[in-house]
């Protein structure tokens, strides 16, 4: 817990928050943009629309989000080449959790402040579709467990390399390939860490090219590639913890 108080003491003026809340209003903004002039039927299909419309903007921001969030955690040290004086004080296991568990609290304010977003989009665009509670723990979890992947991922990168800018390209080429993932089929996707956003979404479209018709709707609850990114979150915390180890030995 001293390690983590001291994380964020670190980040006290990096303005952290306000960019987790400068996310959020970006994502407002285009969910107001995205929802406008809806339809009766749109209206009845409001969360499912908004919960896949969200997947769709994870995809594309998360990436960058997490690679700004792991460049900061790990910035100072690289700034100050601290890291064997902190080893010191205590192991660098202990100091690579502490960053997991920093930058995943503001990860999950990230996710919770889209869920409010979906709350206030619902009422100035008056759904009618009954909230689904159910899925909506459901997204959230899914969500952050897929995000946390991905900290584990770039702040591995941040940790071991002091030039940010290798981290940063994985980013945006993540960001790509998680967006166009989407066009691809599913076992395509699967071999794309970053498309699990939109894997991991129990919402699915159809799209009527006749009609040009939009219908969105519930599927089964994809566990299998869940499971998947659980795997895949253990594997880059036991690779990211030898490999930031064996930097600091």
């Amino acid at each position: 817990m001293n390690l983590l108080k001291m994380e964020f003491y670190k980040l006290r003026h990096r303005k952290m928050g306000l960019m987790v809340v400068g996310l959020a209003c970006v994502q407002l903004l285009y969910m107001m943009w995205a929802t406008k002039d809806m339809t009766i039927a749109e209206q009845s299909q409001g969360w499912k629309n908004g919960i896949y419309s969200f997947s769709t903007l994870n995809a594309m921001m998360m990436p960058l989000f997490i690679a700004v969030i792991a460049s900061r955690i790990s910035d100072i040290e690289h700034k100050g080449n601290t890291f064997k004086s902190l080893k010191t004080i205590t192991s660098s296991q202990k100091l690579l959790d502490a960053k997991i568990l920093c930058g995943g609290i503001y990860l999950l304010s990230a996710i919770l402040l889209q869920v409010l977003v979906l709350f206030i989009v619902s009422k100035q665009r008056h759904f009618t579709e009954i909230l689904p509670v159910g899925y909506m723990i459901y997204y959230v979890l899914s969500t952050f467990i897929m995000s946390m992947i991905l900290l584990m991922l770039q702040l591995s990168l941040s940790l071991i390399w002091g030039n940010q800018m290798i981290a940063f390209m994985v980013a945006i080429a993540g960001a790509f390939l998680g967006l166009y993932s989407m066009f691809f089929s599913e076992k395509i996707a699967r071999w794309i860490l970053w498309g699990y956003y939109a894997l991991l979404s129990p919402v699915r479209m159809n799209w009527d090219e006749t009609t040009r018709i939009v219908d969105f709707y519930w599927t089964k609850l994809p566990i299998v590639n869940l499971l998947v990114v659980i795997l895949g979150l253990v594997s880059l915390y036991i690779i990211g913890k030898v490999l930031f180890v064996r930097r600091e030995s």
